[in-house]
Protein backbone atom coordinates (compact mmCIF):
# COMPACT_ATOMS: atom_id res chain seq x y z
CA UNK A 1 0.00 0.00 0.00
CA UNK A 2 1.13 3.84 -0.88
CA UNK A 3 2.49 5.67 2.07
CA UNK A 4 0.98 9.30 2.33
CA UNK A 5 1.62 12.07 4.81
CA UNK A 6 -0.30 15.19 5.91
CA UNK A 7 0.66 18.54 6.90
CA UNK A 8 -1.40 19.22 10.31
CA UNK A 9 -1.32 22.23 12.98
CA UNK A 10 -0.63 21.30 16.13
CA UNK A 11 -4.19 20.71 17.11
CA UNK A 12 -4.64 18.48 14.53
CA UNK A 13 -6.58 20.97 12.14
CA UNK A 14 -5.97 21.18 8.24
CA UNK A 15 -3.21 23.82 7.97
CA UNK A 16 -4.60 26.44 5.25
CA UNK A 17 -8.42 26.25 5.93
CA UNK A 18 -9.97 27.92 8.81
CA UNK A 19 -13.21 28.90 9.86
CA UNK A 20 -15.69 27.45 7.82
CA UNK A 21 -13.68 25.05 6.05
CA UNK A 22 -11.59 23.62 8.56
CA UNK A 23 -10.72 20.11 9.11
CA UNK A 24 -10.32 18.62 12.29
CA UNK A 25 -8.08 15.45 12.01
CA UNK A 26 -7.86 12.33 14.26
CA UNK A 27 -5.10 9.71 14.72
CA UNK A 28 -6.77 6.42 13.86
CA UNK A 29 -10.07 7.56 12.47
CA UNK A 30 -10.84 8.42 8.77
CA UNK A 31 -11.76 11.96 8.45
CA UNK A 32 -14.04 13.51 4.89
CA UNK A 33 -14.39 17.05 3.73
CA UNK A 34 -16.98 19.11 4.84
CA UNK A 35 -20.41 18.10 4.01
CA UNK A 36 -21.45 21.56 2.77
CA UNK A 37 -18.23 21.79 0.15
CA UNK A 38 -19.80 20.78 -3.56
CA UNK A 39 -19.15 17.19 -4.29
CA UNK A 40 -16.96 18.20 -7.11
CA UNK A 41 -14.78 20.09 -4.77
CA UNK A 42 -14.71 17.57 -1.71
CA UNK A 43 -11.30 16.74 -1.33
CA UNK A 44 -8.41 16.84 1.06
CA UNK A 45 -5.13 17.08 0.26
CA UNK A 46 -1.94 15.00 1.64
CA UNK A 47 1.54 14.46 -0.61
CA UNK A 48 3.24 11.26 -1.80
CA UNK A 49 6.45 11.76 -1.03
CA UNK A 50 7.72 12.77 2.26
CA UNK A 51 10.56 15.01 0.99
CA UNK A 52 7.73 17.17 -0.28
CA UNK A 53 6.15 17.34 3.25
CA UNK A 54 8.79 18.38 4.92
CA UNK A 55 9.46 21.21 2.57
CA UNK A 56 6.25 22.10 2.25
CA UNK A 57 5.62 22.42 6.45
CA UNK A 58 8.72 24.12 6.31
CA UNK A 59 8.37 27.13 4.13
CA UNK A 60 4.33 27.74 5.36
CA UNK A 61 3.15 29.26 8.32
CA UNK A 62 1.04 28.41 11.51
CA UNK A 63 1.71 30.01 15.23
CA UNK A 64 1.73 26.49 16.76
CA UNK A 65 4.02 25.10 14.02
CA UNK A 66 3.04 22.46 11.76
CA UNK A 67 3.83 18.95 11.66
CA UNK A 68 4.03 15.72 9.09
CA UNK A 69 1.99 12.85 9.82
CA UNK A 70 1.74 9.39 8.50
CA UNK A 71 -1.83 8.44 6.86
CA UNK A 72 -3.79 6.39 4.73
CA UNK A 73 -6.73 7.79 2.23
CA UNK A 74 -9.11 6.01 0.56
CA UNK A 75 -10.26 7.19 -3.02
CA UNK A 76 -7.33 8.98 -4.31
CA UNK A 77 -8.12 11.53 -7.30
CA UNK A 78 -6.69 10.78 -10.85
CA UNK A 79 -5.98 14.05 -11.29
CA UNK A 80 -6.20 17.23 -8.85
CA UNK A 81 -9.18 19.57 -8.83
CA UNK A 82 -9.18 23.00 -9.75
CA UNK A 83 -7.64 25.19 -6.85
CA UNK A 84 -10.06 26.78 -4.56
CA UNK A 85 -9.39 30.51 -2.69
CA UNK A 86 -8.63 29.06 0.88
CA UNK A 87 -9.64 32.92 2.11
CA UNK A 88 -12.60 32.74 0.58
CA UNK A 89 -13.20 29.12 1.47
CA UNK A 90 -12.71 29.86 5.28
CA UNK A 91 -15.71 31.94 5.16
CA UNK A 92 -18.03 29.56 3.90
CA UNK A 93 -17.54 29.97 -0.22
CA UNK A 94 -16.81 28.51 -3.32
CA UNK A 95 -14.26 30.77 -5.18
CA UNK A 96 -12.10 29.32 -7.77
CA UNK A 97 -8.26 30.75 -7.70
CA UNK A 98 -6.35 30.30 -11.07
CA UNK A 99 -2.98 31.78 -10.24
CA UNK A 100 -2.22 29.35 -8.29
CA UNK A 101 -0.89 25.99 -7.87
CA UNK A 102 -0.68 22.59 -5.48
CA UNK A 103 2.71 21.99 -3.36
CA UNK A 104 4.31 19.41 -5.76
CA UNK A 105 3.24 15.92 -5.30
CA UNK A 106 -0.11 16.94 -3.44
CA UNK A 107 -2.73 14.40 -4.04
CA UNK A 108 -6.56 14.48 -3.56
CA UNK A 109 -7.99 12.32 -1.86
CA UNK A 110 -11.73 11.66 -0.84
CA UNK A 111 -10.64 10.32 2.97
CA UNK A 112 -7.94 10.80 5.43
CA UNK A 113 -6.33 9.03 8.48
CA UNK A 114 -3.53 10.03 10.42
CA UNK A 115 -1.56 6.94 11.58
CA UNK A 116 1.47 9.00 13.80
CA UNK A 117 3.20 11.76 13.79
CA UNK A 118 6.61 11.78 12.02
CA UNK A 119 7.95 15.15 12.63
Amino acid sequence: MKTYYKVVTLDLTSCFTQGKAEVQYKVGKYVKALKWIPKVHKFLFVFNSLHSAHDFASRSYSPSGLFVYKCKVRRVSKHLPRYLDTGVLSDGKIELFDFTVFPSDTVAVREVKLVRKIT
